[in-house]
């Protein structure tokens, strides 16, 4: 959420960016261990390297081509100069990519959340 709600926060008090700054910082990477502990609990000995490889390819790969992305949707949203003033699309499309990826982790939940899930939304 903070991806999403990021850039828009430019002309509110240095304090409320900074706050949410924080936050931001201290939540963007923790999932990190989690995934990888919850990918080596599913997946089977014979497949773990390649799917580890498999994820560490994707996050690089992701981690890469963000920069590129997010710098080209600052030159298509801001007049041409040297200070962009609308940064809230390119931290939008940090946060779409963020939402992605945890929609992959929620399609990867064990047997029996998938099962509690399934049971809860039947209700």
């Amino acid at each position: 959420m903070c991806s999403l709600t990021f850039g828009w926060l430019i002309g509110l008090p240095v304090a409320v960016v900074f706050v949410v700054g924080a936050v931001y910082g201290f939540t963007a990477l923790g999932d990190s261990p989690v995934l990888s502990t919850a990918l080596t609990e599913e997946v089977g000995a014979a497949h773990l390297g390649a799917a580890l490889a498999l994820r560490s390819f994707l996050g690089f790969g992701a981690g890469a081509v963000a920069p590129i992305v997010f710098g080209r949707i600052l030159d298509l949203t801001n007049a041409p100069g040297p200070f962009p003033t609308t940064w809230g699309w390119a931290f939008v499309s940090l946060g779409l990519g963020g939402l992605a990826a945890a929609s992959c982790a929620w399609g990867l939940a064990p047997d029996h959340a998938k099962a509690l899930r399934a049971k809860t939304t039947a209700m």
